[in-house]
């Protein structure tokens, strides 16, 4: 009864909750794109330490957004997409053109890569903990981090 009070309906909580959660990361791919000198780093860093602080938000992403049928899905294609993964191709593009990144990947390809290493552990955490012995404290995090890091600055990177 409360959130039918507060928010009308389900979907309507879910997006409260997606707006809260998602918009400051928004915010700040944003300003990252304008400022930062190793931008494919900063991205990384900034969606893994997300996850890792938000960590059912990838759950409710891949269930109502990703999956099948998601009811969410073009909602967050509209409102979020482009700000957020939906930037990462624009990103790697500018940094072919800086030469900082290999010429022969495409940047939308490069980027399901990255969004994969950095999104995926998160979605699979339950499975990653006991069946890989991935940890999720702010060690296991920092080390995935290390981790991701080393495989986009040598394969990505020219």
């Amino acid at each position: 009864a409360m959130v039918h009070y507060y928010f009308g309906n389900k979907i309507q909580l879910l997006r409260n909750v997606l707006d809260r959660t998602l918009q400051p990361l928004a915010e700040a791919v944003a300003a990252m794109r304008e400022t930062a000198t190793d931008p494919l780093r900063g991205f990384t860093t900034l969606l893994i330490r997300m996850a890792s602080e938000h960590p059912n938000l990838l759950v409710l992403l891949t269930r109502e957004v990703i999956l099948p049928g998601g009811q969410l899905q073009a909602w967050f294609l509209e409102h979020f997409a482009p700000h957020l993964g939906g930037a990462l191709p624009g990103l790697l593009a500018a940094e072919q053109e800086r030469g900082r990144l290999h010429q022969d990947y495409q940047p939308h390809l490069a980027a399901m890569l990255i969004l994969s290493m950095c999104v995926f552990p998160f979605v699979a955490r339950s499975v990653a903990q006991r069946g890989l012995g991935m940890k999720y404290d702010a060690d296991g995090i920092g080390q995935l981090l290390q981790h991701v890091d080393t495989i986009v600055q040598r394969g990505f990177k020219s």
